[in-house]
């Protein structure tokens, strides 16, 4: 379970790299395919810690409520990630995840390439951007940091 966590942690950071550098590439398409990655496997990365079953499908931000309930309330930071961050990484998963088959194969004639501009790939970026490091700091706060001593 924690070897998967943290793999899946590993792999959601690559996937938001490399969606920063095909976003300064001008590959939008292929930037949000990998920004959508990163989200998905960082919520992975928290239902394996949390021992929450999910199905081999790529939208499972239905399981984010199942963490909630687990977080334990005396914690000083956990009103925030049970109130904020979790509950946003669920609208922002749905959003990434509602798009994903036009950022990979567009749709009827048009090609991705053509769907996604630069302005509603940096909108989805900075709503990312937002999010993403409390949503890293919530895994390694809640999951790595008491268990495997994870550096920062």
């Amino acid at each position: 379970m924690m070897t998967q966590a943290k793999n899946l942690l590993e792999r959601s950071e690559k996937n938001y790299k490399n969606a920063k550098i095909l976003l300064k590439e001008g590959k939008y398409s292929q930037s949000l395919d990998q920004l959508h990655d990163a989200i998905e496997n960082i919520l992975k990365s928290i239902l394996s810690y949390y021992d929450v079953k999910y199905p081999p499908r790529h939208n499972v931000s239905r399981f984010i409520p199942e963490v909630i309930h687990k977080i334990p309330e005396n914690e000083a930071s956990s009103y925030i990630y049970r109130e904020v961050t979790l509950p946003s990484l669920f609208i922002i998963h749905n959003i990434l995840c509602s798009i994903r088959n036009y950022v990979r194969y567009g749709y009827k004639d048009i090609p991705s390439e053509k769907m996604f501009n630069k302005d509603i790939t940096n909108l989805l970026h900075d709503l990312v951007d937002i999010y993403f490091p409390l949503i890293k700091g919530f895994v390694i706060e809640f999951s790595f940091k008491k268990k495997l001593k994870y550096k920062v």
